[in-house]
């Protein structure tokens, strides 16, 4: 059963097709099945790199659910937080059915937010709510500010919301006065910080800012930030 616990105190390693592309891993993978899907066979190596190095919790991003599924199948015990231009709740539901634990809504919500209310009472905690702030408007609706867009996360009780920082490429540097009015409308819900997390200052002072967990892509795949380490900031 999926709980508050999952997504909390946590550093959240990012598989995208993003760090495929522009990043190389160091690093020889067993052979794996399918071996003519070249990208789902990358996105299964890097996903089982994470988890053998300590991550249980894993961001998988990705249209084809089918890649969660064998993830899932060599990561058994790991919490996948899918996601990918779902727009659907039957999209939604084939991510929930090919074992994503929990999956992200941005776009939709940020065209059509008279959803969110019927979608917290479908999916309850398996559903996150991304706040994709961009110059303190939403990236995908610049019509609808970060901050109304927060209350009526808030309004209807969304469990688990993502604040990602659009300001940043990769590394960039975090937002924090952004993420910092974010988290002080949504109190009573998980708040997790994504963009531009570069070095173990910079999850100390989320941490210290109150983002519950924090995402990670470029710094992981560097070797900037490794997950014991991580661990220990947030334990701290």
């Amino acid at each position: 059963m999926n709980n508050l616990r999952d997504l909390k105190g946590i550093v959240i390693p990012c598989v995208e097709e993003e760090y495929l592309k522009t990043l190389k891993f160091n690093r020889i993978f067993p052979s794996l099945i399918n071996k003519n899907d070249r990208k789902g066979a990358d996105f299964i190596r890097i996903a089982e790199y994470f988890y053998q190095d300590g991550f249980k919790v894993l961001q998988v991003i990705t249209e084809n659910y089918l890649i969660i599924k064998n993830i899932k199948k060599r990561c058994r015990d790991a919490k996948i937080v899918g996601g990918g231009n779902i727009e659907s709740v039957k999209t939604a539901a084939e991510f929930l059915n090919n074992q994503s634990d929990y999956f992200i809504i941005g776009r939709l919500f940020a065209k059509t937010p008279n959803l969110i209310k019927s979608w917290v009472k479908l999916f309850g905690r398996r559903l996150i709510v991304s706040v994709d702030d961009r110059n303190g408007s939403l990236a995908n609706n610049k019509n609808i500010n970060t901050t109304d867009f927060s209350m009526l996360l808030a309004n209807n009780k969304v469990k688990n919301v993502i604040y990602v920082s659009e300001n940043t490429k990769l590394i960039g540097g975090v937002n924090l006065s952004g993420f910092e009015k974010v988290r002080s409308i949504i109190k009573n819900s998980i708040v997790i910080y994504s963009g531009g997390v570069s070095s173990l200052g910079d999850i100390r002072v989320l941490k210290n800012a109150g983002a519950d967990s924090i995402i990670v892509g470029t710094a992981l795949y560097n070797k900037g930030i490794n997950y014991s380490d991580a661990k220990k900031v947030f334990n701290s």
